[in-house]
């Protein structure tokens, strides 16, 4: 059954179907269907070995140099007829759609750039008429004597209608090239359009390797043929989407796989036995399979916050062996094996149940939450961890009965020293001799102070931690929540690096926001209205360009073509043998515009209407609504959909007044933002309960309570000091610090309870032995919790790899500031009972 489980990397996974984002994005998918992604292709002929290194590999190189890419256009066209066969595939897109509206462009200039024209061109005609010689110069000319007189404040502009370079940079879709080339011309780019969504990964996996293989394997023929190589790379929705899922599925792979082998090299390191740590390992690797089998029947696979639990659980589970295996090989060197074992339960097995029961209460606290991934975190881990203590409690005792049955010693430190001493019959005093060797060096003073080193020691430790707690109080402050988005995604992964190169060579994001209109007046209404608000709009530009079908389809046709005859019979006034370049291509074009055929919808070229036709009916509509800004934090996607909302003429019940996947990404912030402050209270109150409950003793409660209170500030601020801040991932760490926190106290205060009751360790050897062994069970446990999350700072992923920091730098400063408090303790309480 755990191997079964799959992961999901789908990011509408992590919020609740009803949310409003959710919605939105499947009603797209039901009434829009594949167009809201595509799979890009980039193209690059290799440079030479001289020259600069390739977009695919090096952001900041885009190509090596200038050249017209005939060969890349040509491949091109050969790549689209291969590719329209492929099954998934709709159709392929290599050149631009507008290039076929260029003749109309005049049409869709605005009127009053028309009308600046024609009285630019009168004005000049009518000053060189005034000079008696209307026909010395040609517009060229003109244009140099309009910028002196600009220059010299006496004349105007050029307008841009007649200035190549200001008409480019006005209506740039006019000025492109027909194919999507970088403006270097290093690279080429198309695009392929499936006809399912990019949610079926299943599909787009097998899409994008067919289209990978195709177009690799034509790239290496024309290599070996001796024709130029080309480099070849896939980027957009659909392959970031693909990345997304086998980056999560190595990330895991890698993660568990390397917590368990670091946890093994460690156990042996600290046990130093292969026996101890065969003991420790096997309950939780059979725990831990468990678990998976679990969420397997809970949910049937993993989502890109669940994806790291197998190394989570493993560092956390395997503090219930340390724990159980460290007090039965002290209990186990005075007393027999059934008595150890009947004694390691009742006090260890009791401290482990109530430290599973704090880790329980804090990580379930996580099930109430409305963010899906916070929940399905909270199932698993609380299925989970019974299944790992179970694990320990059924097969721990019978592999110690088995191992004593057999003369097997577990106990037992294997080393020269050791072989000796058991030779000798001096084995069973080895745990005696290191007592005696402590107790003597802290015995070791002046005369009248017998216990001066342990006075250091706990002065030293007071130091400690007043040094770590000025460190806390200065990072705290510096603590930050980023709501921004990079944690969803690697951007170190080539797919999302060629992403940015291609959304620079386009001018904008390949993922417009879209909204849904009713009718074609509806997106009428919808174009109009958002045109008012970016008028009104005060601030940087947030909208970059609003299109409808009906953008592409030029207003007061009428009107702009009688000005244009008036143009036309101006310039046609010129005569033959005087008429320059510049004026030559002017007339030309004004001519050729009003000869066509008015433009009308049948007229606009497939590709263009595919972007805003609907799969449920024909006579809705579509609204592409474009960023001028970067959709990366959570302030910017709310002032995003503030001017996006309530928009006359949008659809009904598509949840947002718009549809995009960045309002997905701000459902997320928000909920886990809104979620985590109560689910940190309810976890605290819970584990306080529990406390109140398992110690029943004020004082102990008390203790407990500054001490958890004290260490979670210090984590707090080192994480600040150090600049590992909390985001929407990441902040699942706060929980896991508390159960670990009160987990921690629980064994120390359950430990100096019994002690202090008189129940064991009567002497002021056994006493610090006691403690001793504690404080290096309680380093261990932390030390292997800190291991599994560790892990995740090999993930590609950049939300996995913040969460590994966050809870590196809070579980160690955790355990720093319980081990000082419980070596000041112990040095406070040693005089009495010495």
């Amino acid at each position: 059954m755990a191997s079964q489980l799959d992961i999901e990397a789908d990011i509408t996974r992590l919020l609740p179907r009803t949310a409003p984002s959710v919605a939105g994005l499947e009603l797209l998918e039901k009434t829009y269907g594949g167009q809201i992604g595509r799979l890009t292709v980039v193209l690059e002929i290799e440079p030479p070995a001289d020259s600069r290194p390739n977009i695919l590999s090096i952001p900041t190189a885009i190509g090596a140099q200038k050249r017209p890419p005939v060969a890349l256009k040509k491949l091109a066209e050969e790549y689209a007829v291969l590719l329209r066969d492929v099954e998934g595939v709709e159709h392929v897109e290599v050149r631009r759609p507008l290039d076929s509206l260029k003749g109309y462009r005049l049409l869709f200039a605005q009127m009053e750039d028309l009308r600046d024209a024609q009285a630019y061109l009168n004005q000049r005609f009518d000053q060189a008429e005034a000079r008696a010689n209307p026909l010395f110069v040609g517009l060229d000319d003109e244009a140099d004597d309009a910028a002196d007189a600009t220059q010299s404040g006496s004349g105007d502009p050029m307008p841009e209608l007649l200035d190549e370079e200001r008409l480019a940079e006005k209506y740039p879709e006019f000025a492109q090239s027909p194919y999507y080339i970088a403006e270097d011309g290093g690279f080429l780019a198309f695009f392929v359009y499936p006809d399912f969504p990019p949610s079926d990964l299943g599909r787009a996996s097998s899409l994008v390797d067919d289209v990978e293989r195709i177009v690799t394997g034509r790239a290496e023929r024309i290599a070996a043929a001796g024709g130029p190589k080309i480099r070849v790379g896939l980027t957009g929705r659909y392959k970031k989407r693909v990345d997304l899922e086998e980056m999560l599925k190595r990330d895991l792979s890698v993660s568990t796989s390397v917590a368990l082998g670091v946890l093994l090299l460690f156990l042996w390191f600290y046990l130093r036995s292969f026996r101890a740590t065969f003991l420790v390992l096997t309950p939780l690797v059979v725990g831990v399979i468990w678990t998976f089998a679990w969420a397997s029947i809970a949910f049937g696979s993993l989502n890109i916050m669940t994806a790291f639990l197998g190394a989570v659980l493993i560092g956390l589970g395997a503090d219930y062996g340390v724990h159980f295996f460290s007090r039965f090989r002290e209990l186990r060197q005075k007393l027999a094996p059934q008595e150890a074992l009947f004694e390691m339960l009742a006090s260890t097995g009791r401290a482990n149940m109530a430290a599973a029961l704090t880790t329980m209460i804090a990580l379930g606290s996580l099930m109430v939450s409305g963010f899906r991934a916070f929940y399905e975190f909270g199932v698993i881990a609380v299925g989970g961890l019974p299944l790992i203590l179970l694990a320990y409690l059924l097969i721990f005792p019978c592999a110690v009965g088995v191992a004593e049955r057999r003369g097997i010693n577990l106990t037992a430190r294997p080393g020269p020293k050791r072989a000796r001493e058991a030779a000798s019959g001096e084995g069973a005093k080895d745990a005696q001799n290191l007592d005696m060797r402590l107790l003597s060096w802290l015995q070791d003073g002046p005369v009248g102070m017998p216990m001066a080193r342990l006075a250091r020691a706990g002065l030293i430790a007071r130091l400690l931690l007043f040094l770590l707690v000025v460190a806390a109080a200065i990072g705290l402050p510096r603590l930050r929540l980023n709501q921004d988005f990079s944690v969803l995604q690697s951007t170190s992964a080539p797919s999302w690096e060629l992403d940015e190169r291609i959304n620079a060579m386009l001018g904008e994001s390949q993922t417009p926001t879209l909204i849904l209109t009713d009718s074609a007046q509806g997106s009428v209404q919808v174009v109009e209205e958002l045109e008012r608000r970016v008028a009104r709009h005060k601030g940087p530009a947030l909208v970059d360009k609003v299109l409808s079908l009906e953008t592409f389809l030029p207003t007061d046709v009428a009107e702009k073509r009688k000005v244009l005859a008036q143009i036309a019979r101006r310039l046609e006034e010129v005569p033959q043998d005087e008429r320059d370049e510049a004026l030559l291509r002017h007339l030309d074009e004004v001519e050729q515009v009003l000869r066509a055929k008015p433009l009308k919808e049948g007229d606009i070229p497939d590709e263009i209407r595919r972007q805003f036709s609907r799969l449920d009916s024909e006579s809705k509509g579509v609204v592409l609504v474009f960023p001028a800004v970067e959709l990366e934090t959570v302030e910017v996607i709310d002032a995003w959909a503030r001017i996006l909302a309530d928009l006359p003429g949008a659809e009904p019940g598509q949840g947002y007044g718009a549809i995009s996947e960045s309002f997905l990404l701000r459902d997320i912030v928000h909920t886990a933002k809104d979620d985590a402050l109560w689910m940190f209270g309810i976890t605290l109150l819970g584990l306080l309960l529990l406390s109140v409950l398992l110690l029943r003793d004020f004082t102990l409660f008390i203790l407990q309570l500054c001490t958890l209170t004290l260490a979670l500030l210090v984590a707090l601020g080192i994480n600040g000091l150090v600049g590992s801040h909390f985001n929407f991932m990441n902040i699942v760490a706060l929980p896991v610090w508390l159960g670990l926190g009160v987990d921690a106290s629980f064994h120390i205060l359950l430990k100096g309870r019994r002690i202090y009751r008189g129940e064991e360790a009567g002497e002021i050897r056994e006493y610090l032995s006691s403690h001793f062994h504690l404080m290096g069970a309680i380093s261990v446990a932390y030390l292997t919790s800190m291991l599994g999350f560790g892990t995740l700072l090999l993930a590609q992923h950049n939300g996995l790899f913040s969460l590994g920091m966050v809870a590196i730098f809070g579980l160690g400063s955790i355990l720093g500031v319980n081990l000082l408090i419980q070596s000041i303790l112990v040095a406070e309480s040693a005089y009495p009972r010495e």
